[in-house]
């Protein structure tokens, strides 16, 4: 599979631009008034005095040697020992890195035979440290702690995301990648079963126009047995499902930094994202990237002509998005605490941690990890 045709179903990660935007948030009936409110509460903490705090604990990146990172990763996880794994579809890569942050090498390689890849573009870390990689022709790899190969799978579906659940079994979530002329509906979940390759149950069906795409859903555990959350990447409606199909809660936000800013000399202006959801001692974490206060500065028309592809470089993601980090009351929806994230957001980590990505001035890539804290007033 070429690199632009697997860009069009996994979205952003491959710096392709879509024309394509599922809203899911303040339904269409609310009144300008109600919906001006319902943002101005929800931009507003229930714990004006709590203190995000992101204290570093590791960087991954160097100018040049071992250390060195190709650039922004598609996907990342930690394990229980603070071992960070990367996935660079573009590079067949998957490095591992020690929680110092030194590289211990890639575990697998490019290529289409066991303990090989084609396009590795997710990876996890799923019971006692199992590592699990897919890749681009569905085969989910399956890696055991000390890096060893143990044997792979075919995935039926287009995943974008995945987790395990506490019986054993897997849910994926899928974007349909064929772009069609007519309106179509999109199965989102899936329930895998891990043992004999085979889907379960599939449920959560989308109404997708002519022309567009489904949404790309983050996923994460919950506490309760055989439950997950899942998010829309360009939207704010958090949902808590039984691995059954069941919902069992779910609340619906708009805060102000997930709406697109205006069109800048007829050139869309960059889409905010949900690029992370963790749940830890009964509260939510959504970690997001939106549009920066000068992001027409570095968006700018000529980047976009019609006969010319802006590159990566060009377009200075760290200038055009700013990061931000949000506490969510689980029972009630609202918000308790939020702030803002240096670099760009890759995704919330296991143990309260979150993992962004940076260039320096000279444009070498970097990876921080920090572990993230809320200070409450005392009581």
């Amino acid at each position: 599979m070429s690199c632009s045709h697997y860009g069009l179903w996994l979205g952003s990660g491959f710096r392709k631009l879509s024309t394509a935007l599922v809203v899911i948030g303040v339904p269409q009936a609310l009144g300008a008034v109600e919906a001006t409110a319902a943002a101005q509460s929800d931009d507003q903490p229930t714990c004006p005095e709590c203190v995000i705090q992101l204290d570093p604990v590791t960087t991954i990146g160097s100018l040049d040697g071992p250390d060195w990172i190709p650039g922004e990763p598609f996907s990342i996880a930690r394990d229980s020992r603070g071992r960070i794994y990367m996935a660079y579809p573009w590079e067949g890569l998957v490095p591992v890195f020690d929680a110092e942050g030194r590289v211990l090498g890639p575990i697998g390689r490019s290529g289409e035979g066991p303990g090989e890849y084609q396009n590795p573009f997710l990876v996890r870390v799923g019971q006692s440290d199992t590592v699990m990689v897919l890749d681009a022709s569905r085969q989910l790899s399956i890696v055991t702690p000390s890096g060893s190969y143990d044997r792979r799978m075919r995935v039926p579906v287009q995943a974008v995301d995945f987790i395990m659940t506490d019986g054993g079994g897997m849910v994926f979530s899928e974007q349909p990648g064929v772009i069609r002329a007519h309106a179509t509906e999109a199965t989102i979940f899936h329930v895998f079963n891990p043992v004999d390759a085979t889907v379960d149950r599939s449920f959560h069906t989308l109404q997708v126009e002519g022309g567009g795409a489904a949404p790309r859903f983050r996923l994460a555990s919950a506490r309760e047995p055989d439950r997950f959350w899942a998010i829309p990447h360009n939207g704010y409606e958090v949902t808590q499902y039984a691995v059954d199909g069941a919902v069992t809660r779910q609340f619906t936000r708009d805060p102000s930094w997930m709406r697109r800013p205006p069109f800048n000399d007829g050139i869309g202006s960059p889409r905010p994202g949900i690029y992370g959801v963790l749940e830890v001692e009964g509260r939510l974490w959504i970690a997001g990237r939106h549009a920066a206060e000068d992001w027409a500065r570095y968006w700018t028309p000529e980047l976009f002509a019609e006969d010319r592809e802006a590159t990566a470089a060009e377009l200075q993601y760290g200038k055009v998005y700013r990061s931000v980090l949000e506490v969510l009351d689980i029972e009630t929806g609202r918000l308790v605490a939020s702030a803002s994230v240096p670099g760009l957001v890759l995704a919330l980590l296991p143990d309260r941690h979150v993992a962004t990505y940076r260039e320096d001035d000279a444009g070498v890539p970097f990876v921080d990890v920090y572990r993230v804290t809320v200070s409450e007033p005392s009581q």
